[in-house]
This record gives C-alpha cells, sequence and structure tokens, in this order.
C-alpha cells in the first residue's frame, strides 16, 4: 500500500486505507495497514480522514478520553470547514446538551 500512495490523492488513499480496514474479516494486518494509513492522513491534517478516524474512535472505544479526541479532530476537520465535521459536532452539541 506504501508505493501506490504516492501515486494516489489524499482522497484515493483514504479511500484504500478504509477498504483495507474495513477487509478485517480476512486479516488482522489488514485492520492494522488500514488503521495506520487512516491516521497518518489525519495527522498529516487532511479533514475526511480526521472525520473518519473521529468516528473510529468513537465506534471502537467509546470512553471518555477516546469521545475527548474524537471531538479535537473533529474541531481540527471543522476549521477548515469540512461540512461532515462541523455536522458531527453540532449532534454532539445536541448530546450533551440533553
Amino acid at each position: 500500500m506504501s508505493i501506490a500512495s504516492y501515486f494516489q490523492t489524499d482522497e484515493e488513499q483514504l479511500n484504500a486505507a478504509i477498504k483495507m480496514a474495513n477487509s478485517s474479516l480476512f486479516s488482522q494486518s489488514y485492520w492494522v495497514s488500514g488503521n495506520k494509513k487512516i491516521k497518518q492522513l489525519t495527522d498529516e491534517g487532511y479533514a475526511p480522514a480526521q472525520v473518519v478516524y473521529a468516528d473510529m474512535l468513537i465506534h471502537h472505544n467509546n470512553s471518555v478520553a477516546a469521545r475527548a479526541r474524537a471531538h479535537q479532530y473533529y474541531q481540527l476537520a471543522a476549521a477548515q470547514n469540512y461540512q461532515p465535521a462541523i455536522d458531527k459536532l453540532s449532534i454532539l452539541q445536541l448530546a450533551n446538551t440533553r
């Protein structure tokens, strides 16, 4: 995957990483590789990856710390005017007011 990623856009890399992570049924190494690439794109500041990674944090580890970290990633993506992140923050804000 790493060689191909040099020739792919961030969006193509993210889609490939999501497919790989979703193929974890076949091998745990697919999950690890896909997750690692999503995290790399997240750390590089790619807003769609930040939202995907935040979603993963919430869905796979719904602890207080994971939710707080996910919120930070949503905020980073929202600061780039990425609408899905803005929507997620609105939903979280509504949930916290109940």
